[in-house]
């Protein structure tokens, strides 16, 4: 990016924004304030937080920009200047001739680092902003097929964009490599915090891990005897014990329950030949696991080597606590050694955050029971008008027969007055005793048929069948609240 580019349509408007002197401080304008880091760069604004609060304000360039419409350094308008050229008087000399008072549109005229410095970061700072821009709008920035030199320009960028906080709040950048035959590189926007985040959270009493294994658990001294569980040195795999032995003497202490966690079968060998199986375990694992149950809630904590196939000794040494990712986006779920901290100083925010989801889940099941108590409500309210709806279509349809017969009736009644008007004006010799015969049937048969030969009454209510209500229940089910809900829907 340079300087004197044009710039765009979010930019003018910002810059036209600042001129009126609007403020921008809200979290509203998060999108725009992003804007004004391309704007600043390019010596159009200054950009000051003291406080907390973000304001900006014009440079003597950005006034020329909203007055000729482009940036005063564009050499395609070389003879048009933004500041008088005054000559030095004879025999002197301006040590700050190419410098202004204003920090907007400053030059330097020293050569060497300091110059090259500021250009670095200039640059730096566009990249960055353009990228921040970018993910903004599509969430992911690719590049295609990248040289040792684009992952590490792309890596200072990002650095730059997290040490300046040109990140939006609440977000982070995550930087995948793909496995594709190009092995692309992915920029991405997530919500939240990343895994590996420091976090600050509150004071928790420490956990305290003994030495030696004395007296452990029941769960910890099967975990023990299992030849087939945490294969690893036998200092590494005692000090696996240890810790799982610190916790689960601190869970039942808070009264929770720990458990077994069996090996998956998917993990078991297969042995495809004659005679007895090998006796000993089935399965060979790096790692170990345990239960704890909270308020009826299970949660499983995995302990394993963090860099098993490492060269390194050291990380070889370092181990790491796995809870398994949750949904609330930002939470740590994994506890590795680390040069100052290790994993047994992470056991009170370990169990802390099982607490934590132990609390969200029982909020989260008095949620869904209200939720279901307020569908069975709404579906018996649906069930009454279905039936409701499905009496009256079927006395109409009642009706509507009676009607078809009625209207029957009186054709056959005219057809009988006209026949009987033919009969009198017979002639002798005529054949009428058929004739009168066959009034006397119609007579009867209208009798039959004709619903206003008598008083109708009320008809009885009808025994409805669920095929009789779906057609009058929309979205529900007639067996049922809870019957039109898939599966994936249920979280308990």
């Amino acid at each position: 990016m340079r300087r004197w580019d044009t710039l765009n349509g979010n930019q003018l408007d910002l810059l036209k924004r600042v001129d009126a002197g609007e403020d921008l401080s809200g979290p509203e304008h998060a999108r725009i304030r992003h804007s004004a880091n391309a704007v600043r760069d390019r010596g159009l604004l200054t950009i000051s937080r003291r406080d907390g609060v973000w304001r900006a304000e014009m440079t003597r360039a950005g006034r020329f920009y909203l007055d000729h419409g482009h940036h005063p350094d564009d050499p395609r308008f070389a003879g048009e200047s933004l500041f008088p050229s005054v000559a030095p008087a004879s025999g002197q000399t301006d040590d700050h001739e190419n410098e202004s008072d204003d920090p907007g549109v400053r030059r330097s005229t020293k050569p060497g680092g300091s110059c090259d410095t500021i250009k670095t970061s200039q640059r730096r700072r566009a990249e960055a902003t353009i990228l921040i821009e970018q993910l903004l709008e599509s969430g992911r920035f690719i590049v295609k097929a990248p040289s040792e030199a684009d992952l590490a320009r792309w890596r200072k960028v990002v650095d730059f964009a997290k040490r300046h906080d040109l990140v939006p709040e609440g977000h982070y950048i995550e930087k995948i490599r793909q496995w594709n035959p190009n092995r692309d590189l992915h920029i991405c926007l997530r919500k939240g915090r990343p895994a590996n985040a420091r976090r600050v959270g509150p004071d928790l009493p420490p956990v305290p891990v003994s030495e030696m294994l004395r007296t452990p658990h029941p769960v910890v001294a099967d975990l023990r005897g299992d030849a087939g569980r945490l294969v690893m040195p036998k200092t590494r795999r005692h000090r696996c014990l240890r810790v799982f032995q610190a916790l689960a003497a601190e869970a039942v202490r808070r009264g929770y329950e720990v458990k077994n966690v069996p090996v998956d079968q998917r993990h078991h060998f297969n042995y495809y030949r004659y005679g007895p199986h090998p006796s000993g375990a089935r399965y060979s694992r790096r790692d170990g696991e345990i239960k704890l149950v909270i308020n009826s809630f299970s949660f499983e904590v995995k302990i394993e080597e963090a860099s098993p196939n490492s060269e390194d000794p050291e990380k070889q040494k370092r181990l790491l606590i796995d809870l398994g990712p949750y949904q609330s986006q930002g939470r740590q779920y994994r506890w590795t050694d680390g040069k100052t901290r290790t994993v047994e100083d992470g056991l009170p925010a370990i169990l802390h955050e099982l607490e934590t989801r132990a609390a969200e889940a029982n909020e989260r099941k008095l949620e869904e029971e209200r939720a279901k108590a307020e569908r069975k409500v709404r579906w018996e309210q649906a069930m009454a008008t279905a039936t409701r709806r499905a009496a009256e279509a079927h006395y109409a349809k009642l009706l509507d027969g009676q009607v078809t017969r009625w209207r029957r009736a009186k054709e056959l009644r005219a057809f009988r007055a006209e026949l009987a008007r033919r009969l009198e004006e017979a002639l002798p010799g005529d054949e009428v005793e058929g004739t009168r015969r066959w009034l006397a049937w119609i007579d009867q048969h209208i009798a039959r048929t004709d619903p206003t030969e008598t008083l109708p009454g009320m008809p009885a209510a009808p025994e409805l069948t669920a095929d009789d209500l779906k057609p009058y229940l929309g979205s529900w089910s007639p067996h049922g609240p809870e019957a039109n809900i898939n599966s994936w829907q249920r979280r308990w």
